[in-house]
């Protein structure tokens, strides 16, 4: 952990000293990644940025708020949870228990008046897709494919307590041969996953699935379909 103005940062020791510098010389994690040359980029509630930091190709983005609380932007009360330092913790626990999912290379906060503010750096993962776009966008052999990978990964994560509040087709990864999942800073690691959070999830999950059915006109076959939601049990 390192200190620096007003921001706080937490690296791997041998990544500290090149965070440290890229936010004295801009500011935030953020702006640094937006002077950075540009490797992709990925659209979700907010940008984030592919860029190269360190060695590593990583995914850097800013907190934002959705829901009720979105008017207030990429504010976080000062007192409140801390998110990015959350979703560290969340998935050194997760990778450590067996869950895919990639690895956290930096969280930084910055501090003003009442007020927090956000960034983290995750390790990109090339040649991946989410699974809405596998599903909805492929051939059926990547879907069979992307279907099997996912379920391991929902086993996966009830088998290590891994408790996800918006486990849906955007938040999972795929690769050729796995699956990762995504978005930790709202999830938390449990001893055991009860009854009512894996059904909670599961019927999260299928929100998702069924809204993007309705939005493609297309509908994922029965026995993928099956797959996916058995995963969960019960």
């Amino acid at each position: 952990m390192s200190t620096t103005g007003r921001a706080t940062l937490v690296a791997r020791a041998p990544d500290l000293p090149t965070y440290s510098v890229l936010i004295q010389q801009h500011g935030t994690l953020f702006d640094a990644a937006k002077q950075l040359p540009r490797m992709g980029e990925l659209q979700g509630r907010a940008l984030a940025l592919v860029v190269e930091i360190a060695g590593t190709a990583c995914v850097v983005r800013h907190y934002h708020r959705g829901g009720a609380a979105r008017l207030l932007g990429d504010r976080y009360a000062r007192w409140g949870p801390n998110r990015a330092l959350r979703e560290l913790q969340v998935s050194e626990s997760a990778r450590a228990r067996g869950v895919a999912t990639p690895a956290v290379k930096c969280v930084a906060w910055y501090h003003r008046a009442i007020f927090r503010r956000s960034d983290i750096a995750t390790r990109y993962m090339a040649s991946t897709r989410d699974l809405a776009d596998t599903l909805f966008g492929g051939e059926t052999a990547d879907a069979e494919r992307a279907t099997r990978a996912a379920a391991q990964l929902i086993r996966d994560m009830l088998r290590a307590g891994l408790v996800h509040s918006d486990l849906n087709l955007k938040n999972i990864l795929v690769a050729p041969d796995r699956a990762y999942v995504v978005d930790l800073d709202k999830c938390s690691v449990e001893e055991g996953v009860s009854t009512a959070h894996s059904k909670s999830m599961r019927e999260r999950f299928l929100r998702s699935l069924t809204k993007w059915e309705r939005a493609t006109g297309k509908t994922v076959a029965a026995g993928l379909r099956s797959q996916l939601i058995g995963a969960f049990g019960g």
